[in-house]
């Protein structure tokens, strides 16, 4: 069983490999109100960026609609995958190369 509730941290981004999950948002100013379900998730689609990349707690609690498969991977693994394609350019492109032709 999967159950992720909001207000953590994390510092992870998962993908739905197999299976589906349900997002689901609770009024902020009634903690006692009854969660809605906002979306629900199925293969190839993720969750947790917006936390991985603010830093801020998770906005929605994600529960397992069906058996899944995840695949999860920490800040610092997607911070070396974001990063690299952009290193991998400043070795092949010269310095104050124009990407955009505004004229």
């Amino acid at each position: 069983m999967l159950y992720l509730p909001n207000k953590e941290n994390t510092i992870v981004l998962i993908t739905i490999i197999q299976g589906k999950v349900e997002c689901s948002l609770q009024a902020p100013d009634d903690p006692s109100s009854t969660p809605i379900v906002a979306a629900t998730l199925s293969e190839h689609d993720y969750f947790g960026e917006i936390s991985l990349l603010t830093h801020e707690p998770r906005r929605a609690t994600v529960t397992a609609a069906t058996q899944v498969r995840l695949l999860s991977m920490m800040r610092t693994h997607f911070l070396q995958v974001h990063t690299l394609p952009l290193l991998c350019a400043s070795f092949f492109v010269p310095p104050n190369t124009l990407f955009v032709n505004r004229s």
